[in-house]
């Protein structure tokens, strides 16, 4: 596999998972790149806060589904999720 210095992964080894006009990913793996390039923690995704400070990071909320791990949640959002998926 090869790397490259902008954590772009050439996971099929011919280029074909990284398009030209995909954008240059700057964050730490794991992070949440903004349309800016400020990186956040991707439970901060959909929170109604503005953490990228463009609001890409509270876009298409509603078309929207995150999966996190209960161990990436804090105690109220985990508290939250639970209160909405039972409705």
């Amino acid at each position: 596999m090869e790397v490259s210095n902008s954590f772009s992964f050439d996971d099929c080894g011919d280029h074909s998972d990284e398009p030209d006009d995909c954008p240059t990913f700057n964050c730490t793996p794991g992070q949440f790149q903004c349309a800016n390039g400020n990186c956040i923690h991707p439970s901060q995704i959909c929170d109604s806060k503005n953490q990228c400070k463009d609001g890409s990071d509270e876009k298409d909320c509603d078309k929207l589904y995150v999966v996190l791990f209960p161990s990436v949640l804090s105690s109220n959002q985990a508290k939250n999720k639970i209160k909405k998926d039972s409705v």
